[in-house]
């Protein structure tokens, strides 16, 4: 691969997602209150899987840290930011990256 087929990669071009050991109690409720997207990603993501992605993840739940509830809480969480950091403010990456479920 040469330089010509390879151009350098600017900020927007790659998102990376972080992957389980990254939750945190909290997480994404700041987005959750304030953008109606955020929001719409807990609302699917809970209605989908029949639990509370918010209650676990923006309360002091241990469930959190159980890999059968980390995993869909971190993956809606992600979700919500994307789609917030997309529609808001044009983040349109060319590439993804993740680590372990992200």
């Amino acid at each position: 691969m040469t330089d010509q087929t390879w151009p350098p990669l600017s900020r927007a071009d790659v998102v990376v997602f972080p992957g389980q050991g990254s939750q945190r109690q909290g997480m994404g409720q700041d987005f959750h209150q304030r953008f109606p997207a955020a929001r719409a990603a807990f609302e699917e993501a809970s209605d989908a899987i029949g639990i509370d992605i918010c209650a676990i993840c923006f309360t002091d739940d241990p469930r959190l840290h159980v890999t059968e509830f980390t995993q869909p809480c971190l993956l809606t969480m992600e979700i919500a930011v994307f789609r917030v950091l997309a529609a808001e403010f044009g983040l349109a990456p060319r590439f993804f990256g993740g680590h372990s479920l992200g």
